[in-house]
């Protein structure tokens, strides 16, 4: 009976987003779910408004808002700021700049998700991130502004942080980064972030999983690439694309040393190939490596010279090397083999034709193994 009810609310909420009428008085006295998706044009901001207030009125815990009208202006009412029920606002508008209210008080909200959401200073982002008591996952997508200065998320209990710009949303921001979140374990930066002046990343002493995604495959600020990396620094399993690397070779600084990183995966790098012998200069700093994947085109851009110093890790610690989508590469494979003395499994998956397959699997399989109990797998 709960769960029909649930159902019920969402579906009578969705019906009345095409409908003139305002909602019925028969609607469950508190459901935990509200979903306001769909509304265009059709729609006044007073109805949206009004929308709102009513889930907020029956004590909402979500509340998931995808509107996408002309007119944004006075839709949210300040009741979504103090709402002491909401547990989990997700916010996905046409772009417009969001009014944070001098009080903001939300002591239940964990999650927040703001999708073309801008801000109109510097202190109501502040303001709003402050008011948030409990957030553990935060979700900044194609928003911010380029008005700010500082983006400054400070939150003792936020655990997933995502920061993502496309720069096809506009034009690019340029603020100072600082981010203060002792409990965070995943973190997840993409696109606009390597154009910030600065990036000041501190008690980040838990951190598993960090994802870093195109930040520097265009234009990026050396100091910000620095900053970052060495903030993250005591990551665990760290996702990248392959232009990672660039500024620290362009500018010749020493990489962080990864001592806690075990897992690294690499993806996609179009444009160009590393440098050479990049990846062996970060393999050097991450001496306890065990678990290295490349996925997508990246072990295309994989470029060795020969060098009589070697990663420690190939020497002691890694144990798995998938590569995906390859294509006959065969170098790079043999550095590998010849040199990770405790290499238990290499896979590799081919993206070859029927005939090529055949001939380079006989080749791989011949190369020499340094690791007596490495094997082989080819699919």
């Amino acid at each position: 009976m709960k769960a029909a009810l649930i159902d019920s609310a969402v579906y009578r909420i969705q019906f009345y987003l095409t409908s003139s009428h305002s909602f019925p008085q028969n609607m469950p006295s508190a459901p935990p779910f509200y979903q306001l998706g769909g509304v265009d044009n059709d729609a006044k901001a007073y109805r949206i408004y009004g929308w709102i207030s009513f889930a907020l009125r029956r004590r909402v815990q979500e509340l998931d808002l995808n509107i996408f009208i002309k007119d944004l202006s006075d839709i949210l009412p300040a009741s979504l700021f103090t709402s002491k029920t909401l547990v989990k606002l997700v916010l996905q508008v046409s772009t417009f700049v969001l009014t944070i209210p001098t009080k903001v008080c939300l002591p239940s909200l964990k999650t927040l998700c703001l999708d073309r959401v801008n801000f109109a200073d510097d202190d109501s982002i502040r303001r709003l991130f402050s008011g948030c008591l409990v957030l553990e996952e935060l979700a900044i997508c194609h928003s911010l502004s380029d008005k700010l200065s500082e983006i400054n998320i400070s939150s003792p209990f936020l655990k997933r942080l995502t920061l993502e710009y496309d720069h096809e949303c506009g034009g690019a921001p340029d603020p100072d980064i600082v981010i203060n979140a002792p409990s965070l374990v995943n973190i997840k930066f993409s696109y606009m972030l390597a154009l910030a002046e600065s990036c000041l990343l501190v008690n980040l002493h838990f951190l598993v999983k960090a994802h870093l995604e195109y930040l520097f495959d265009v234009e990026f600020n050396l100091e910000f690439a620095a900053n970052l990396l060495k903030g993250i620094s005591n990551v665990q399993s760290l996702c990248v694309t392959a232009d990672f690397l660039r500024p620290f070779t362009l500018c010749g600084k020493p990489l962080p040393v990864f001592h806690n990183l075990v897992h690294l995966e690499i993806g996609d790098r179009d444009s160009t190939a590393f440098e050479e012998n990049e990846l062996i200069e970060f393999l050097a700093s991450s001496p306890n490596l065990e678990t290295l994947i490349f996925v997508g085109t990246a072990f295309e851009c994989v470029t060795l010279k020969p060098s009589k110093k070697v990663p420690s890790c190939l020497l002691s610690r890694l144990e798995v090397i998938e590569i995906y989508s390859f294509r006959g590469q065969i170098k790079p494979v043999e550095y590998f083999l010849k040199n990770a003395r405790v290499l238990a499994k290499l896979k590799i998956q081919m993206d070859l034709q029927v005939e090529e397959q055949f001939e380079i699997a006989k080749k791989l399989l011949i190369l020499r193994k340094e690791s007596k109990k490495c094997r082989v797998e080819i699919v």
